[in-house]
């Protein structure tokens, strides 16, 4: 009973705290930026592996994560045009 009341008082984390946790440990071994404009809508995080070239797009969502599947699948599409 008391962990249920601990759990449920804790402040949810934020889409801000994760990208800034990301970015940090992404650092060490990526390229990367926050807030990349992709035509009208904007990336959380772009990270590109300077020995692969390989790019990600990051959407962190605390909530909905079905619009993040949207929108890296709305990423993706544009990408490959």
């Amino acid at each position: 009973m008391q962990d249920q009341k601990k759990s449920k008082s804790r402040k949810p984390i934020s889409e801000r705290r994760i990208v800034d946790v990301l970015i940090r440990h992404m650092r060490q071994s990526h390229i990367t930026k926050r807030e990349v404009k992709h035509y009208e809508k904007r990336i959380d995080v772009l990270a590109m592996c300077p020995d692969t070239k390989e790019l990600w797009a990051i959407e962190a969502k605390t909530t909905d994560w079905h619009r993040a599947v949207a929108q890296a699948i709305v990423n993706l599409m544009t990408n490959s045009t």
